[in-house]
This record gives C-alpha cells, sequence and structure tokens, in this order.
C-alpha cells in the first residue's frame, strides 16, 4: 500500500465529513461564491388517482426498438399467488445480518440480502443468503473488517444494492474504509464486489482486510473506483456498466468539489469517471444515488447534501446506437425540488418512481402522476410484480396497485419495519423466489415473507 501526504488526508477527510452531512455549505469555503448551476428543466406532474393510465405512449412503426430493457439487473421472478388478505411472518436471520437488509435478489434458486446497519454513518456490510429448501442461512461476504481501527470509518457502510448483470452478482460498497485502502494511486477510492457464476465471493484479503483482488474473466472480486466516495448502484446500459457514486476530483484541493459522478467499465477493466452533475463540477456536494432503465434512457437520482439546486434526477439519453452516455440533463419534478429517491421500479411500459414523499408513475418518462398514499402507510420502500398484479410495500402496509387505487393486503408492523424511517438511504426491499413474496427487515435484519392471513 502507498503512503498519501498527510495533509492531503486530513482535508480529504474533512471534505469526507462535510459531504456526509445534509447541511448548508461550509462557512470555511473560499468566496466570492460560484456560479449557480443551470436550471434544472421541470418534469410535468398531471393530476389523478392512482396509475389512471394504463395505455402506454403510441409508438410509430419507423421508431427504433429500444437497444436495453426497462428496469435495472436484477433477475426478477414473478411467478407467485398474491391472496386477498395476507400477512408477514418471520423466516429467521443469519447472525450476521447486523440492522437492516437494504436489498433482496433471487439468484440461482437462492434469495441474496445486503446488509447495512446505518448506512454510510455507521459501520456494517454484509452480503447473506437464504435457500428456502433447506431453510438455512449463510453468510457470504463480511466487510466488518474485525479488529481494524474504527476511527476514519474501519469497515464498509452498508450493502445498498445487489445487482444480478449478465450471470453474476454486483454489491456496490456505501462506504468504503478510510476513503480507500490504497488499491490506486488517487488516494480516495470506492469499490464493488463481485461474485462468480455460482454467487460466491471472494473473501477480504489478509492481513488488514483488504478488498478482494480485481474481478477478471467473470472472477468473484471487487472493482476499484479511482475517487469514488460512495457508491450506490451498478446497471449495465448499452454495452458498459456504470457505477452511481459521488468523488473528489484530481483539482478537488483548490475547488472542493464533490460532484455526483458516474463511473464506467472499458475494454481495459479500467473504469473512468464519464459523468458529473453539476456539469461542469462546482464547490459541494451532490451524489449519483439509484440507477435506472427506461425507454433507452439512463435515469439516475441525484442527492445534494448542500442543497444548492432543486435536481431530483439526471437523465441521459444517447443518440440511437451510441455508447457515449452524452451530457446528462438534470431534472426537477416536485415544486420544492430535492426529492430523495428511495428506488426505481419498472414494469410493462411504466416508470414508477419512490422517494420520501410519496410515489410517482409514469408512461413516457416525462410526465409523471403522482400515487395517493393514505397518511397512515408511511414513506414507501420497495415495488414488486407478484403474478398478475404489481404491489406497493410501505412503511406500514402492503397494498395491491391497480388503475382503481391501492388496496391493503397486510399490515406491517413493528418487528419489520420502525413507525417513523430512520433511514432513507435503505428502504426495505421486496423479492419473488420460489412462488412467495419476501421482504427485508429494518430492525434487526431479519426476513419476512408473505402468508395467507387466517379467514376470521
Amino acid at each position: 500500500m502507498f503512503l498519501v501526504d498527510l495533509g492531503r488526508v486530513l482535508i480529504t477527510i474533512g471534505m469526507w465529513v462535510s459531504a456526509c452531512r445534509p447541511t448548508s455549505p461550509s462557512s470555511e469555503l473560499p468566496t466570492p461564491p460560484p456560479p449557480p448551476p443551470p436550471a434544472p428543466g421541470h418534469a410535468a406532474i398531471d393530476a389523478g388517482g392512482a396509475d389512471s393510465s394504463d395505455a402506454a405512449p403510441d409508438v410509430t412503426a419507423t421508431a427504433a426498438p429500444q437497444m436495453d430493457p426497462d428496469g435495472n439487473d436484477d433477475g426478477t421472478e414473478f411467478a407467485a399467488a398474491l391472496p386477498r388478505q395476507g400477512r408477514f411472518v418471520k423466516v429467521g436471520r443469519h447472525f450476521a445480518s447486523l440492522q437492516r437488509i437494504c436489498d433482496l435478489r433471487a439468484f440461482g434458486g437462492k434469495l441474496y440480502a445486503g446488509h447495512a446497519t446505518q448506512p454510510l454513518m455507521f459501520s456494517g456490510a454484509t452480503v447473506t443468503r437464504f435457500d428456502p429448501a433447506t431453510g438455512k442461512f449463510d453468510l457470504l461476504f463480511d466487510w466488518n473488517r474485525p479488529g481494524q481501527p474504527e476511527k476514519g470509518g474501519g469497515a464498509g457502510q452498508g450493502f445498498l444494492r445487489i445487482r444480478n448483470i449478465d450471470g453474476r452478482l454486483y454489491v456496490p460498497d456505501g462506504d468504503p474504509p478510510y476513503l480507500g485502502l490504497g488499491m490506486t494511486r488517487f488516494g480516495v477510492e470506492g469499490y464493488v464486489f463481485t461474485s462468480d457464476a455460482t454467487g460466491r465471493f471472494a473473501p477480504a484479503r489478509r492481513p488488514g482486510y483488504l478488498p478482494p483482488a480485481l474481478s477478471k474473466d467473470g472472477s468473484a472480486g471487487s472493482v476499484v473506483l479511482p475517487g469514488a466516495l460512495h457508491v450506490f448502484d451498478v446497471i449495465r446500459f448499452r454495452g458498459r456498466l456504470y457505477a452511481s457514486t459521488g468523488a473528489v476530483l484530481k483539482d478537488w484541493t483548490r475547488s472542493n468539489a464533490s460532484p455526483a459522478t458516474l463511473f464506467a467499465s472499458t475494454d481495459s477493466g479500467v473504469w473512468e469517471a464519464v459523468a458529473t452533475h453539476p456539469d461542469p463540477p462546482m464547490r459541494g456536494a451532490w451524489r449519483f444515488r439509484y440507477l435506472v432503465r427506461f425507454k433507452d434512457r439512463l435515469y439516475a437520482a441525484v442527492t445534494d447534501f448542500d442543497a444548492q439546486d432543486g435536481v431530483e434526477y439526471v437523465v441521459f439519453e444517447p443518440a440511437p446506437g451510441s455508447r457515449e452516455l452524452g451530457k446528462g440533463r438534470p431534472v426537477q419534478v416536485t415544486d420544492g425540488g430535492a426529492a430523495l429517491t428511495l428506488r426505481w421500479f419498472t414494469d410493462r411500459g411504466k416508470l414508477y418512481w419512490l422517494v420520501n414523499s410519496g410515489v410517482f408513475v409514469t408512461d413516457d418518462g416525462d410526465h409523471w402522476r403522482r400515487i395517493p398514499l393514505p397518511v397512515s402507510a408511511g414513506h414507501p420502500a420497495d415495488m414488486a410484480r407478484v403474478g398478475d398484479d404489481v404491489v406497493l410495500l410501505t412503511e406500514r402496509a402492503l397494498f395491491r396497485v391497480d388503475p382503481s387505487g391501492l388496496h391493503q393486503i397486510a399490515v406491517v408492523d413493528e418487528s419489520m419495519s420502525p413507525a417513523k424511517a430512520r433511514n432513507l438511504t435503505c428502504a426495505a426491499p421486496l423479492a419473488v423466489l420460489g412462488g412467495t413474496l419476501f421482504a427485508g427487515g429494518q430492525r434487526r435484519g431479519e426476513l419476512f415473507k408473505l402468508e395467507a392471513a387466517p379467514e376470521p
């Protein structure tokens, strides 16, 4: 491991602490202030009830076929029957399940879970696996780095997504230990951990619990993102892999800029920064969060820690056939702006947008309709297709979603989800496996499944 100049490390840590705190810009930043970022475009919100239109926009006969399917790379299984009235029952947990399950992914007939304690705040990051055939839980990857100094963040701080891309699992490291462990010469770096085709992950390397060796030719290992501070998501788009992060720039000591950044894979295996928000970068801290494909566009959710703009996501729409991402289009949908994206979900020509203030749906990617939620439902968490139905999980209930509105199927009690969300970086996930709908708990990292409720 190479040595980094002490002053550089101290400045980096100070910047990281500021970036992780949703406050106004520091009074110590140099003056005068930079020019404001470009005003975001506004997407329309149409009045109406829940998912009031089933018709997709007209597509002309000359329209080119989509290069990528809608959604993300999650290998979702749909075959399951949804009861009229159900209840969530506890399946169990692994001892390394920590506090929260942030994502669930069906893969190879088993269910993989990404865990966190308090994402981007406290150490804790593991991947566990549940086998419904045996009822057994296994620990697949431990990024807690036991025995390492905690000052500066001794371990990973949450696995927020698990993606199935081309038959392998990709797990972004939400917040790397010490801003990186010296696998590159940049001084700051983020990681994505990859499985092999069987779902096996390589362990952390000893001594020192370093990231696994670089992944090559489909092997289990790691991907290194030079300059990345947080890594939220990974997606395949136009033949390349992209990771959503915030990053520091080569001239960050002068600019204090930590823009939202997309990294892309290259043919050489080295990942490079290809897009930022703001563009060009400016002083402050932004992050690209969760990613989704829709109608040959890439949607990248945005978090602005310093509340300098109202941008809620950035849309990238390359020219047909192009692998170049191009310049993104910043978008604000809600009146107040800065809505915090919890998840995206696509289904049969619709894109659903789950944010801290509610749920929206669009047919064309530009015009949104709000799906009214009961006040008692709490924050939305996740959506899934279950057989012929689409369901919405919130903090306190599970609903079936159809054009007539929301129909409650089950109540979510305190053992599964806090009455008040305490960390909107990690929302309770859903997954379907073996004809059963599963949900991830937010108290003790427990796995739950939906069963038909007894008749009264």
